[in-house]
């Protein structure tokens, strides 16, 4: 039985909690107070995310290496098939991955390919997404379930909040590269206040759980259709 409704509900759920994110950050931001919570919903987004790409692999398994290879199908239920993004899953002879080169070379490649980006911190074609969050991300839910809290650190008085009654938007200043000034209309009410930095990684919040939810969505995409149903 596929798992791509479930997965895209995970992702769905991961976008609706991202949008809480943003709410509770542009809120506390421009009233200039510290908001309660940050870490906890972040890794909420982050989970889903990883819990998302685990359904996909367990669909490559089932779908792509189960029917071909008698062996896998025998102890499926032994076999644990987690984040299929890692190079040495999918070369060492050991991994249920590596069975891919067998019966479905495209799909290999493609994950390979996907792999190595992540390896080699590559952007995207066609977006600013850099595939190093998605080990990030890995890294980060594994820290969350084992050992802690996601940690994250208030950045004072890094981000001008401007909003109207139609509008809201963010600036993060040291990411306004080769910017001096920018214009506020009269209209909009402006506040520098303070952001939220992942103290793993040093990424602000919404910007990086933003760009795994990005990526995740768009693998899921590449991946279901072509080569899972």
């Amino acid at each position: 039985m596929s798992r791509q409704a479930d997965v895209f509900e995970k992702l769905d759920y991961a976008d609706q909690k991202g949008n809480e994110l943003f709410d509770l950050i542009f809120t506390s931001g421009s009233e200039n107070r510290t908001a309660k919570f940050i870490g906890s919903i972040a890794g909420d987004v982050l989970s889903s995310n990883r819990e998302a790409l685990d359904y996909i692999a367990s669909d490559i398994v089932d779908q792509c290496i189960v029917p071909f290879d008698q062996d896998t199908a025998n102890n499926r239920t032994k076999i644990k098939c987690y984040y299929p993004l890692y190079k040495a899953q999918l070369t060492k002879p050991s991994a249920v991955f590596q069975k891919l080169k067998a019966y479905n070379l495209q799909l290999h490649s493609r994950l390979f390919s996907i792999a190595a980006s992540i390896e080699n911190s590559v952007v995207r074609a066609d977006t600013t997404l850099n595939y190093k969050c998605l080990r990030e991300l890995a890294d980060m839910v594994n820290q969350k379930k084992h050992d802690r809290l996601l940690a994250v650190t208030q950045k004072p008085g890094s981000t001008v909040y401007v909003k109207n009654d139609n509008i809201q938007m963010m600036f993060d200043l040291d990411q306004q590269k080769g910017i001096n000034a920018f214009h506020v209309p009269d209209s909009y009410q402006h506040v520098l206040g303070n952001n939220y930095i992942f103290e793993y990684n040093k990424e602000y919040v919404l910007d990086f759980t933003m760009s795994c939810r990005s990526l995740t969505r768009l693998i899921a995409k590449d991946l279901y259709g072509p080569f899972l149903q």
